[in-house]
């Protein structure tokens, strides 16, 4: 296979092409081309050359890349899926099936733990780890694993997810052909991928935003990571923002406490019992339980 062929499959695969047994004009190639080059930040002219080559051969996520979600002429489905599949709920659970030989158990479930945490720290979703069936499930897969997009070995693919919905939705597979590390920029970054995958299996598709960890092409380990402003709005599109975290929160909890009412004096009150270990960092400076009356 020449390097055309391969850049051919590429943008079939990713979504820039649609699929055809026949002959293709030149000139949707290059449209192709274009699109391609302008989400990844390339001098747009639509042709094949090294550095546009070099990109398509970059570690990456398996889903469609944003070009093909943006434009007029994609399927209406797609362009509904990037802005409006989501949980309808805020607390989820959680599984990892099984664990990746390249690390230790606990620094795996660190990462997924983080991960997480990416997403509960700028919206009111929680979290909760279990050792069933779960809303979300995680696991280290190899090439064909009873899917229909079967992993690549090491490069290329580094994983994939699946929307919000029942039985596979939302689920996470993570290639275990690739190396698996944690803060260090040695082989692929579990967090940083975790993270991404857990964006899409909250609803979020590829955002064309370099920097922004929606970005389909693997960036890399980053030491002090900040979510991007892009992602932000986008996860907070579809589930609110800490604001809203009001009297849900109390119905959650486990103990008695003291709950702050942002107008009158505080009360005690009972809360359901609950065993979740939520992902959420207190603010500082506010008691645990605040209700806006």
């Amino acid at each position: 296979m020449d390097r055309m062929d391969e850049a051919v499959k590429y943008l079939e695969y990713y979504g820039y092409l649609k699929k055809t047994l026949g002959t293709r004009p030149e000139e949707e190639v290059k449209k192709a081309i274009e699109k391609f080059q302008t989400v990844v930040g390339l001098p747009v002219n639509g042709e094949l050359d090294d550095a546009t080559f070099q990109k398509m051969t970059k570690a990456r996520c398996l889903r469609s890349d944003p070009a093909a979600m943006t434009d007029p002429a994609a399927p209406i489905v797609g362009r509904i899926a990037r802005y409006r599949l989501k949980w309808n709920k805020r607390k989820l659970t959680y599984r990892i099936k099984n664990y990746t030989p390249d690390l230790p158990e606990e620094e795996v479930d660190d990462a997924v733990r983080r991960g997480l945490q990416v997403w509960s720290n700028v919206t009111p979703l929680v979290f909760e780890k279990t050792s069933a069936y779960s809303d979300i499930e995680m696991s280290f897969e190899k090439y064909g694993h009873g899917d229909e997009d079967p992993l690549d070995g090491p490069g290329g693919t580094l994983a994939h997810a699946f929307f919000p919905g029942p039985g596979i939705g939302g689920d996470v597979h993570f290639d275990d052909s690739e190396t698996w590390t944690v803060r260090s920029f040695r082989g692929t970054n579990l967090f940083i991928v975790a993270a991404h995958e857990l964006g899409h299996s909250l609803g979020l598709d590829h955002s064309d935003v370099r920097g922004s960890l929606m970005f389909p092409i693997y960036q890399g380990y980053t030491p002090n990571f900040k979510l991007h402003k892009d992602d932000i709005k986008r996860i907070q599109n579809l589930y609110g923002t800490d604001m809203f975290l009001v009297s849900w929160i109390v119905q959650d909890m486990v103990v008695q406490d003291t709950v702050v009412h942002l107008a009158g004096n505080p009360k005690t009150r009972t809360s359901q019992d609950a065993t979740a270990a939520f992902f959420r960092k207190p603010k500082e400076g506010v008691r645990r339980f605040v209700v806006l009356s």
